[in-house]
């Protein structure tokens, strides 16, 4: 036997708890491993309090990683000398500090263990040893914050409420604790160390249902915690399920009716629906107080997303104004904003109570008259006596697409370069900051100008280069928000300018080639990294020019706003190139063409760079000039480039066929689109997805220096909101593939859009909100996926883009019905009515072409409709096509009236037909 163990021996045998921790930690890991060992072959059972004491200690069998685990021992029989141990054992000899450090424990992020079990915090509080702090003795009860269940159970589980009594004391000082533990840990499940059987809001109920804690003390915390805006819904929910369980009597909650009244303007639905039903079950109260109930309809009247409670306070207001007629005209004047509302069945539930009214009022007329305007038609004309006016024609225009021809460049929208060495400097430190694509173009520009600097500058630009190396040798390229892949190549071009080392893209793409012959594990970065010096062959090629000493512009610099390039410039670039028998870079010449504007004069006299150049800015500028495949030999590449900007419907299918080695000048395979649904192998789980005839290619598998400059979007999963802008303007006037890779890293599922990339579509939504340009195939599909996406955010945004689409005459509604219709009539039923329905009413709230646009837009969807599986929320949309209806005055396409014919016999949906086909009776 070791001599670690005869010396536990002995001190088990002379029970000399005095020492027990100062001697434990003298000991070697190995010692102490030794020592477990020797223990679990040891009999225990017989051992004193004073030798279990010990045995603790020495073992820490009583804490293990999730849990603190009861010491198991008769604390008071422990006299004062082991008691002292116990204290050194917890590190309680200064219990003030001690408490300090577990509070702080508590609010760092991972909260951690105390180590101190509850029965010895409260054993120690009873002889005197330390002081009384609720928010410590709940800590030695729970673990705030981490690993903690979020279910409800309103009962204990097998045996735990007996063990629960055998545990807890049933004294006020407990009952405190408990409480404690309520107040501070709303919603916790399994977060007991003592037992994760245990549940809170079990022994809330148990305590309350058998007497030992008032019923009126629960009720008001938990009206203390609705009233609490930091707590997570889950807990409201939680608090919520309390409250119905406790079942609480109809004169206990009219004592609390003025708190139940006061949830109607609580920020969370969940609570304002569950306040109503509460004040259901009490408007027949004599108590109750209806003059107050009315009064504060304004915490509810204006509400989103809130159709189920505001529909319960109508039935309230219904039968409580039918008992008293004097609350009727209160009622009226404070109900009126309802009708802003979009739900028909609500607009319908406020017209119950104003039928009410006796006769006509002008208070009443007077606050419904600003919302005249979102009154529904069949709701306008029940109400029309009390309006005391003829119902007023909406208006009413045709939407008409008009031909998309941008503004020549002119004087006031040119773009001036940096004109000194000194305002560079000042660039070159603001641009691994900067979000602004126009800093990006200016300093590259620039720097093919200044990059011979004064060493008095390069000591100015020492701080920036700090910078650009710590973004630049980030080598698993951690993009972030604010520093995108764009900051990432415009830093190491920094580094490579600056460093007195030589150093160029080259090399470092010899030195990844090197990493991943050792390692394979080297190889989805490198290929992330190859991907950038492709992509970003600008930059290559800028400091190609700076270390050869042989400079020339960059033909795709922007000359005027919105990116765009004069013709003009842009050839007085390349005679530059002629000059310098310089060819020019492939990516730099199609981001020139993406970006020139073709509606400005073109010079007749043209620099010839090589004939095949020649022929492709022929063709390019030349709106009668034809494809001549014949014609390709070299620049295959930028041939498709002028090919999808004369043929932007045919860009992503030739995009494609590119990048699948085949002639993408040939009939392609159409890109083509629809939406399914996935289940679980159990089918207990099932979720919408799109289906493309496309996907993003394996960036294991990719050979990105096949890659031409389009298809480019076929390979790029480094979408970042730091770089949407620069994205946009690099394609200028060719930009459906780019939505194409937009769809494929966010749209794929459609049930959410990952949090990650939500702010990057967003920025997507406002760019295209700002800059509106006619959109194609692909750009029709991202514009209504985005209106009818889980965010709200970017719904409104989309939206807030499809308006400018249609007020400048650009959106083309073929295309735009297509896409809505093969959205909202799939079998797969992915998109909720209810989104559908929002953006409808805001078109019809619009008037004008907005009603056409909604018009032909519901017709669509009608004729695409399956009629066996309608989606759950439909008569939400034909409640519109009724409204339309009306304004427009037209008859229903023959093809739709046999539909809706057959959709008589649907009960979800028949109400709104026969309102539908009543107009045509």
């Amino acid at each position: 036997m070791k001599k670690i163990c005869k010396d536990y021996e002995l001190r088990i045998k002379n029970e000399e708890v005095t020492g027990t921790c100062n001697w434990i930690k003298g000991k070697v890991w190995e010692e102490r491993k030794y020592l477990d060992e020797h223990l679990l072959k040891l009999s225990t059972e017989n051992y004193t309090a004073k030798q279990s004491l010990i045995l603790r200690i020495v073992a820490r069998i009583h804490t293990s990683v999730l849990n603190i685990k009861e010491l198991d021992i008769d604390l008071q029989a422990l006299d004062d000398v082991d008691i002292a141990e116990l204290i050194v054992f917890y590190n309680l000899e200064n219990p003030e500090k001690r408490y300090q450090e577990i509070k702080a424990d508590i609010a760092s992020p991972e909260s951690f263990l105390t180590r101190i079990p509850y029965s010895v915090i409260r054993e120690l509080y009873n002889r005197g040893k330390v002081p009384f702090d609720r928010q410590i003795f709940v800590a030695c009860l729970t673990r705030f914050n981490v690993w903690h269940g979020a279910s409800y159970s309103k009962d204990f589980k097998e045996d735990m409420k007996e063990k629960f009594y055998a545990f807890f004391p049933q004294d006020d000082f407990t009952i405190d604790i408990l409480m404690a533990v309520f107040e501070m840990e709303l919603g916790v499940d399994s977060a007991f160390f003592l037992d994760r059987e245990f549940n809170i809001a079990a022994i809330i109920i148990e305590l309350v249902t058998s007497g030992r804690i008032p019923r009126a003390t629960i009720q008001q915390k938990l009206f203390e915690a609705f009233n609490n805006p930091t707590l997570k819904q889950t807990t409201h929910g939680w608090a919520k399920n309390i409250y119905r369980d406790l079942a609480f009597t109809a004169e206990e909650n009219s004592v609390c009716q003025n708190q139940l009244i006061q949830l109607l303007y609580n920020d969370r639905n969940l609570l304002v629906n569950f306040g109503l039903q509460e004040l259901k079950k009490i408007a027949n109260h004599k108590s109750f107080d209806w003059n107050l109930f009315i009064n504060s309809l304004d915490g509810i009247v204006y509400s989103e997303k809130l159709t189920g409670g505001l529909k319960t306070a109508l039935a309230i207001l219904y039968k409580g104004l039918k008992k008293d007629k004097n609350l009727v005209e209160l009622c009226c004047v404070n109900l009126a904003p309802i009708f802003i509302q979009e739900d028909n069945k609500v607009q319908l539930a406020a017209q119950k109570c104003y039928e009410l009214l006796p006769e006509p009022n002008e208070e009443v007329k007077d606050a419904l008259l600003p919302f005249i305007d979102t009154m529904h038609s069949e709701v306008k004309s029940a109400l029309s006596a009390l309006l005391g006016e003829s119902e007023v024609a909406v208006s009413y225009d045709t939407y008409q697409q008009k031909a998309y021809i941008p503004e020549p460049c002119n004087a006031k929208n040119k773009i001036q370069y940096i004109d000194n060495e000194d305002d560079f400097i000042f660039l070159t430190s603001k641009v691994l900051k900067s979000n602004d694509v126009l800093d990006y173009e200016l300093f590259l520009e620039g720097i093919l100008r200044y990059y011979n600097l004064k060493d008095t500058n390069y000591k100015t630009l020492q701080p920036t280069l700090k910078q650009a190396k710590r973004i630049a040798e980030e080598q698993y390229l951690d993009i972030t928000a604010r520093v995108g892949v764009h900051h990432v190549m415009v830093a190491e071009l920094i580094c490579m300018w600056l460093s007195p080392t030589p150093s160029n893209f080259s090399m470092e793409k010899q030195e990844w080639e090197q990493k991943v012959k050792k390692e394979d594990r080297f190889l989805y970065t490198a290929n992330r990294w190859y991907a950038l010096y492709y992509r970003f062959k600008r930059v290559v090629y800028v400091l190609d020019q700076i270390q050869l000493k042989k400079v020339l512009p960059l033909l795709s610099i922007p000359t005027h706003n919105h990116f765009e390039i004069d013709p003009i410039v842009f050839f007085e670039r390349l005679e530059l190139y002629k000059k310098a028998n310089q060819i020019p870079d492939e990516t730099d010449f199609c981001s020139a063409m993406c970006r020139l504007n073709r509606w400005s004069p073109i010079p007749k006299e043209r620099p010839s760079i090589s004939q095949e150049h020649d022929d492709i800015l022929a063709f390019l500028l030349d709106d009668k000039a034809s494809f001549n495949p014949q014609k390709i030999k070299n620049l295959d590449s930028i041939w498709l480039t002028a090919y999808a900007l004369k043929n932007p419907n045919k860009a992503i299918e030739a995009t494609i066929s590119k990048h699948e080695n085949q002639d993408w000048y040939k009939t392609p395979t159409e890109w083509d689109w629809n939406v399914a649904r996935r289940y679980s192998d159990d089918r207990k789980y099932s979720w919408a997805y799109l289906v493309q005839n496309i996907k993003h290619t394996d960036i294991y598998t990719v050979n990105v220096t096949q890659n031409g400059y389009l298809e480019h979007h076929l390979t790029n999963t480094e979408f970042i909101i730091a770089d949407v802008s620069h994205w946009f303007s690099r394609d200028g006037y060719l930009q459906d593939p780019l939505y194409v890779n937009l769809i494929l890293n966010a749209f794929n599922y459609l049930s959410d859009i990952e949090a990650s990339e939500t702010k990057s579509i967003l920025e997507v939504v406002k760019y295209n909100a700002e800059y509106p340009v006619p959109l194609h195939k692909a750009g029709y599909l991202f514009l209504t996926l985005s209106l009818f996406c889980s965010k709200t955010p970017i719904r409104t945004g989309a939206f807030d883009w499809l308006e400018l689409l249609i007020t400048h005459q650009y959106l083309n509604l073929d295309e735009f019905t297509l896409a809505t219709s093969k959205l909202v009539a799939n079998e797969a039923n992915a998109i909720p009515m209810a989104r559908v329905a929002e953006q409808f009413d805001r078109l019809f709230q619009l008037k004008g072409v907005f009603i056409d646009v909604l018009h032909q837009t519901i017709e669509v969807i009608l004729t695409k409709i399956n009629l066996e599986n309608i989606p759950k929320g439909f008569s939400k949309i034909l409640h519109y096509y009724y409204e339309v209806l009306q304004i427009v005055n037209k008859p229903i396409p023959k093809n739709i009236a046999v539909t809706l014919h057959k959709m008589e016999q649907i009960n979800s949906i028949k109400k709104e037909v026969k309102k539908i086909l009543s107009l045509y009776e």
